[in-house]
This record gives C-alpha cells, structure tokens and sequence, in this order.
C-alpha cells in the first residue's frame, strides 16, 4: 500500500510541472525585468530562460534615435528565504517551493557563466521613437543547471533577479526611471525527473514578488495562464530633443539673400546625432542660412548643450536680436541683443532641463524642453539718409543763398538812401 500511495503522489507532482511547462511559450510585455522564455533541456544540459529588459524611447517628431550608452546591471541569487507562497497546489497534490542553490541560476557569459552581467543599450544602436514612446527590449538570458540547483533533485526552486543600476549611472545617461520602478522580479524554476530517472527543467515562472498563494500574477490557475501585473508595468524612457536655429533679416536695407556663416558647438556625450540631413558626432559645425532658412540638431541627448556663432561678414553694421522658445507651441523670448559688427555667440547652454533631477535622490524627475529648444537670430539693417550732391554741396549753396539775399538788401537799402537824399 505505501509503494502505491508513494507512485500516486510522484504521478500527481510530475504533473502539476507539467502543465505549468505551457508558461514557457507565453510572451508578455516587458517591465522593467520583463516576462520571457526558456528552453528546456535533458540532464546533463543547461536550460535557458530568457528574460527581456524594456527601455522607452521619446522624441517630439519621432526622430530615430542613438542609444544612451548605459549598461544596465543585473545579479541574480537564490532567495535567503522563501515568503509568501511557499507552495504550489495543484489537484491536490502540493511542492514546497525552496531556495535554489549557489550557481544553480547564472546568467549566460563569455568565457564563462556568472551571477552578474550588463546590458548595453550602445551609442551605435539605432532606435526608434514616437511622441508617446516606443519600448524597445534587450535580452536577459540565464543559465539552469539542473544538477546543481537542487543538488541533483527535482522541486521547484526561487532565484531572485535584482536591477543594481545606480542612480548617477542612470542620471549620467539621461535616463527617467519612474517611481514605482520594480527593480526585482523572482524565478521559480521546476525541475521534474523524466520517466529515464534524468533531470530536466519543465518550465519556469517569472513574478513580481513573492505573493501570497492566492495571487495568481505569473502563475498558472485554473489552467488559464496569467500575466503579470499591470500596476508595476513601468519601464525606463530615454528622451531626445531636437533643437532648431532661424534666420530673419529685416529692415530696409538688409540683404534677404545673403548667407550668413554660423558655427554651432556641440556637447552630446560623445552620441551620434542628426545635423540637417547628416549623422554625426562632430562637436562643432559649419553652415550658412538666409532669410527664412532654418538648421536643425536632432536626437540630441537630454545632457546636450550647444552654442551659435553667427559670423556677420557683410562689413555692415546689422543689429542682431536673439530669441528661444521652449518648442513650437511656445512664444519666441529674446535671449539677448546686440550690434553684430564681427561675430555673435550665444553663450552654451543645455537644450533641456534634465540637470535638474538631483541623481542622488531621485532620477524620476520628468526633463522637459528650455527656451533653447528653437534659437531665432534676427539681423536688421536700417535705411540711412541718401549720400551725394545734396550732402556734399548743400554748405555752398546755403553760403551764395545767403550772399545773394544780403546783396539784395545791400541794394535796396542804397536806393532808398539815394532817394532820401534827393529830397
């Protein structure tokens, strides 16, 4: 009888991992450690469990944008203790779920496996963007063995997965990471002996947290598979800016068609960025614009700052006024004036207002644009009265008008005089 009831209870547990194997094929959206998916191998191989990392990508116009350079940190460890649920029911049939052992759960590496790793979003990897955002993923990929998680017995077995990424870190690479950012997720790995007495990993669950049994996020139920919770869906988003510099001429004498020189100094991290129609990473550039004409920096930073220098090479004495606006809904104010008899920089400034965020208590902060976001120089040449024959000669013609009318006084004046003696 007890060889019977031991059979039944091995047949029961063997299938409760069994159907939550089905959990592997799922895909979810990524969080801030996301769902994923494994593989499942034989003894004597490794499972692999594949978990995305989910980073957000802003730009006003959907500008395709350069990676912020940053590297994400992870560590993964067996938990130090097992709260919450601590079993799994199924059909009445329980697992204690313990922690699993050192090394049981690495993260794949070259030369060899290990229990932290990095995850690159590079300055060379070219993402797309929306006004709303647009999550792009990167992948997580840990490594089961299944001989050393349970010291060579099936059970299910807990790992913690932890987001060590410091605070400067992400500060550093403009990176807004929400408040209620879930920095852990937990791993539950089953492990089930196959009918040839071998290990193998059946299938794995992804949580948030270590809830209580009657919590049903990541878990099968009821065989219905459950996703995570969207209440801690928040994901870190990288914003990029682009900012654009105008050229007026006014006034009655200035020249609309002439292309004035201008430099721009560029300070984006050492990221690629648009400047007009090319992608570059030069930190100072050369073009011309007229009247009506624009040149645009797009993708830039959120750490950017920039500088003009508009070169007046005419030889003539335009007045330049200076103005920024904080996008194109927002009014021009004047930075600041000036007569531009040589060369006009406007001192460098950042494009928004990341620096703000104080990186040793909160990078939650949203940056938003300055009034350098649109930059317009307004050159004006007055009219000036005409030069030539009335400025030139008016003195001596004033001196003969004067000369003439006192003769003609002279003269009437002898007359009169003649006349009185006459009497």
């Amino acid at each position: 009888m007890m060889k019977k009831k031991t059979f039944f209870r091995r047949a029961a547990a063997v299938a409760v991992t069994a159907m939550v194997f089905c959990v592997m094929s799922v895909s979810v959206s990524a969080v801030g450690i996301g769902n994923g998916t494994a593989t499942s191998n034989t003894s004597g191989d490794a499972a692999e469990v594949t978990i995305p990392k989910g980073l957000t990508f802003v730009n006003a116009d959907s500008v395709e944008t350069f990676g912020p350079d940053i590297k994400f940190v992870y560590t993964v460890a067996p938990v130090s203790s097992v709260t919450g649920q601590e079993t799994v029911e199924k059909d009445n049939v329980t697992v204690t779920v313990k922690p699993g052992a050192v090394n049981g759960v690495l993260f794949k590496g070259e030369p060899a496996n290990t229990d932290s790793t990095e995850l690159l979003f590079g300055k060379t990897d070219k993402f797309t963007t929306s006004s709303e955002g647009v999550e792009a993923q990167k992948n997580l990929t840990l490594v089961v063995d299944v001989n050393t998680i349970g010291a060579g017995q099936p059970g299910i077995y807990r790992y913690v997965i932890t987001d060590i990424t410091t605070k400067e870190a992400l500060f550093n690479a403009g990176i807004v990471r929400p408040a209620n950012y879930d920095a852990t997720r937990y791993l539950d790995v089953y492990v089930k002996r196959t009918a040839g007495g071998e290990l193998e990993v059946s299938g794995y669950v992804l949580r948030e947290e270590q809830e209580s049994e009657n919590k049903d996020n990541g878990f099968v139920k009821d065989d219905t598979i459950t996703t995570v919770s969207s209440a801690k869906n928040a994901v870190d988003t990288y914003t990029s800016y682009n900012v654009k510099i105008t050229k007026v001429v006014a006034g009655e004498m200035g020249d609309t068609a002439h292309e004035f020189p201008f430099t721009a100094s560029v300070s984006n991290k050492g990221i690629p960025y648009t400047a007009g129609t090319a992608v570059t990473e030069d930190s100072s550039l050369s073009f011309t614009l007229k009247n009506g004409e624009s040149y645009e920096l797009k993708g830039l930073s959120p750490k950017a700052k920039v500088s003009y220098t508009e070169n007046n090479d005419t030889g003539e004495s335009y007045t330049v006024k200076v103005e920024g606006r904080a996008g194109a809904s927002a009014d021009y104010a004047e930075l600041d004036c000036g007569v531009n008899e040589n060369n006009y920089t406007l001192a460098e400034a950042a494009v928004t207002t990341y620096d703000s965020v104080n990186s040793d208590t909160s990078v939650s902060a949203d940056a938003s644009l300055t009034n350098r976001a649109d930059v317009r120089y307004t050159n004006t040449l007055a009219a000036v009265s005409p030069t030539g024959i009335v400025l030139r000669f008016a003195p001596f013609i004033l001196i003969a008008v004067f000369g003439v009318v006192f003769f003609i006084a002279s003269r009437k004046t002898g007359e009169k005089k003649k006349d009185a003696d006459i009497i």
